[in-house]
């Protein structure tokens, strides 16, 4: 079996604030030989092909991880991307409770 590593980096201004669930997807080939992966494959038959907006198989994700604890209370402007979800997410009213960092698994 073949395996292969990859590292990304992804602008915190990709991404909206509260992050709560996550998915991965990789395309390969082209025709009759293109491969769709993903981190959390749809495996229960009810899909006949590839869609990546069924936010319902995205799994659970423990953003304390790897996203600075102050990103989720207001949008993040990274000097380079700007703030892509400011229009999108505006301003809320603050009454989200402080996220809790797990030690006992990686996401």
């Amino acid at each position: 079996m073949d395996v292969w590593k990859s590292r990304v980096e992804i602008p915190l201004s990709y991404l909206p604030g509260r992050v709560t669930k996550f998915n991965a997807y990789g395309i390969h080939g082209t025709g009759d030989e293109r491969v769709y992966e993903a981190l959390y494959p749809v495996t229960d038959g009810k899909l006949l092909k590839p869609d990546f907006h069924k936010l319902e198989y995205f799994q659970r994700i423990d953003t304390a991880r790897f996203i600075p604890e102050s990103y989720n209370y207001k949008p993040f402007v990274d000097m380079k991307y700007g703030n892509m979800w400011s229009l999108i997410c505006p301003d809320d009213d603050g009454k989200y409770e402080p996220r809790k960092k797990k030690e006992d698994h990686l996401f």
